[in-house]
């Protein structure tokens, strides 16, 4: 059954279509009038991990992986997770995680962040997690002016303001659906 918007009618499905349609060329209008070029956006790496992933200790940074080791021409992923671009360029990164602690008691703070080669980029996010049972998606997008043999990781911890619990799980439907991944990744470079 499909959903429909309010708005025009439109079935849900054809809305988001349009939406990311619209969404993509607009990016790309936008880079235009910054760059003089009209470069088309490619997809050169969707990669998925299917483990948890939980740091070992409080304050200690664990680095976030994204599956297996892959390489194409625009760039390298390593299994640690590591990111080495093989081609400079604008780059759009989605990473999305299933951010939350199973079981203790407390109250936890996980924090994430991003490195351009080995420097933290931006101000990085914190997750206050009060509940002993919770999880809950969390989606960042960086853009990176990549140079060759530039590098990019993503990192979580469990701060020491908060108990040690805490870090990126996945989930195991049910109903047949396929696992919910810890930790995804979506690069687009797009110019």
């Amino acid at each position: 059954m499909a959903w429909t918007s309010i708005v025009n009618g439109q079935t849900g499905q054809a809305v988001s279509d349009k939406l990311d349609a619209e969404f993509a060329q607009l990016e790309s209008d936008i880079l235009s009038l910054q760059t003089g070029k009209t470069d088309i956006p490619i997809t050169v790496l969707q990669s998925s991990d299917l483990t948890n992933q939980e740091p070992t200790a409080l304050d200690t940074a664990l680095q976030v992986k994204f599956g297996n080791s892959t390489t194409n021409a625009y760039l390298f992923l390593d299994t640690n997770g590591t990111i080495t671009f093989l081609k400079a360029g604008r780059y759009r990164i989605e990473i999305r995680m299933q951010i939350g602690r199973i079981g203790s008691a407390g109250t936890s703070l996980v924090l994430t962040r991003y490195l351009i080669n080995n420097v933290q980029g931006g101000g990085g996010s914190a997750f206050k997690l009060e509940s002993n049972n919770i999880l809950f998606p969390c989606v960042a997008i960086v853009y990176v002016n990549a140079n060759i043999d530039d590098t990019l990781k993503f990192e979580i911890m469990r701060d020491g303001s908060g108990y040690n619990s805490g870090g990126l799980y996945i989930t195991n439907p049910n109903n047949g659906w396929n696992t919910v991944p810890s930790a995804n990744i979506l690069i687009t470079k797009i110019a």
